[in-house]
């Protein structure tokens, strides 16, 4: 296998991690950086910035009114954690 179909079967591969739970979105993360060459650091600030404006989008939803079940269907965070916002 070339360099390209390799690249292109590792993205895919990330594509259909993309759908599942937080965790496996942070390993991902981690996947992708190891391809594009993005250090630990910058992987970090930038899935921070990620849940920031998750985050704040969730406050949003929640001020106009969102339902619950919604708001997690929306932002993929669970009860508990919108409740804290």
């Amino acid at each position: 296998m070339d360099s390209y179909e390799y690249k292109l079967k590792i993205q895919r591969d990330l594509n259909a991690v993309i759908g599942t739970a937080y965790e496996d979105g942070i390993e991902a993360g981690r996947l992708q950086a190891k391809l594009e060459g993005i250090s630990e650091a910058q992987l970090e600030a930038l899935l921070k910035g990620r849940l920031k404006g998750k985050l704040e989008t969730t406050k949003k939803l929640k001020e106009f009114g969102i339902s619950m079940g919604t708001i997690i269907k929306v932002t993929g965070l669970y009860e508990t954690e919108i409740e804290k916002l």
